[in-house]
């Protein structure tokens, strides 16, 4: 292979998206990642980065746009360390995250087994919570790759009730106060909340940042649960009870144990128990690790679990524990498809007759690379 260095210029074209959402395009056996690419573009790139088995570049020169471009519609797309896809058409979005899914459980799964990518409702106008921050009287979110605040007084992806207020956090604002966090919500009846790292303010009427998708989530997982024979489900990393909740309701005879780690949403759990009138003997929330939660805890052979973990996935000892359980039935929500794919192979390693039994994709998360996935894991008898 060519040997290449830092500040080389290439004429390239861009075959598909990766994980981490760079386009990919390959010269002289090199493999090149390039952010803000869009399959099908010929692009000059200058080659910012060389690793031992890829290298990284930027975009000089679109010397022919792909189909699949759009204008977006945020003028500081690409500044902004938000967004990464606002470039492609919504289309091509969910085509490159089919794509990215079935290549990450590629060899674990029958691909005819991964259903179609559920689009979100909402391309654009979907997020009813977003973190800003304020320095130097700038108030938005960091430059990609710095510390350094864009100033906006706008965010496409976000409710106009919420970015509304944006310019008026601005008027209040000390310039000469150090770096700030700033968190805007909006709750179930409409009211946009503000709260800080010194005030952190979250309640029963708040809701997951894109809802109408995150209802769909839940409407798929109660459809997959109903053929399933269960006296007790199991919640883990359940948060303030997002998916605990709309099982008691479908299943009102299922003992509920939701498990998790934040002493906050446990406490809201709790509260939303009290105002819902329910007793801890139906649904009882355990402040715990999920792994140090199952090292004390005996699992009953009709229990069914489900496992939504933060983005860096489950610990080993969590996804060993589990394998070797009496289960024949488990749920994984995953937001990160390599994180999944390390847990599942983790699973088989320790109990072989783990097998995924389907997968479907949510888009969460319009304009950007990130991808929900539901997957059913079944004991192979």
């Amino acid at each position: 292979m060519k040997s290449f260095k830092a500040g080389e210029l290439l004429e390239v074209q861009i075959e598909k998206l990766s994980l981490g959402g760079n386009g990919i395009a390959r010269h002289s056996g090199l493999v090149i990642f390039i952010p803000f690419s869009a399959p099908g573009d010929s692009l000059k790139i200058e080659i910012t980065e060389v690793k031992k088995n890829f290298a990284e570049g930027r975009i000089l020169e679109i010397l022919m746009p792909s189909s699949f471009r759009t204008k977006p519609p945020c003028p500081v797309f690409g500044t902004c360390g938000g967004c990464n896809w606002q470039h492609l058409l919504y289309s091509e979005q969910l085509n490159q995250k089919q794509l990215i899914l079935e290549e990450q459980l590629k060899g674990l799964i029958d691909p005819r087994l991964i259903e179609i990518i559920q689009p979100s409702p909402l391309e654009f106008r979907y997020r009813n919570r977003i973190q800003l921050k304020s320095k130097a009287g700038k108030i938005g979110f960091f430059k990609r790759g710095s510390h350094e605040v864009v100033d906006i007084n706008d965010c496409p992806i976000t409710l106009q009730e919420i970015t509304a207020e944006i310019p008026k956090l601005r008027n209040n604002t000390d310039p000469n106060k150090l770096e700030k966090r700033l968190e805007l919500q909006l709750d179930r009846q409409g009211k946009v909340h503000l709260s800080n790292e010194d005030s952190p303010f979250e309640g029963e009427g708040f809701s997951q940042i894109n809802e109408a998708q995150n209802q769909n989530l839940i409407r798929e997982l109660l459809n997959w649960c109903k053929p399933i024979q269960f006296s007790q489900f199991i919640d883990l990393y359940a948060g303030a009870g997002n998916f605990t909740f709309p099982i008691f309701e479908a299943f009102p005879k299922a003992k509920i144990t939701a498990v998790e780690l934040h002493p906050k949403s446990v406490q809201i759990g709790r509260e939303k128990l009290k105002t819902r009138s329910l007793s801890p003997k139906q649904i009882e929330f355990y402040l715990s690790d999920v792994e140090n939660f199952l090292k004390r805890s005996l699992i009953p052979k009709d229990s069914l679990v489900l496992l939504d973990p933060p983005r860096i996935g489950c610990s080993e000892n969590v996804i060993k524990y589990l394998a070797q359980q009496p289960l024949q039935r488990m749920f994984y929500i995953s937001c990160n498809p390599s994180a999944l794919r390390r847990d599942i192979l983790r699973l088989k390693s320790f109990n072989s007759r783990w097998q995924i039994l389907r997968a479907k994709p949510f888009d969460m998360f319009p304009q950007t690379d990130h991808i929900e996935t539901l997957v059913e894991l079944g004991i192979d008898t």
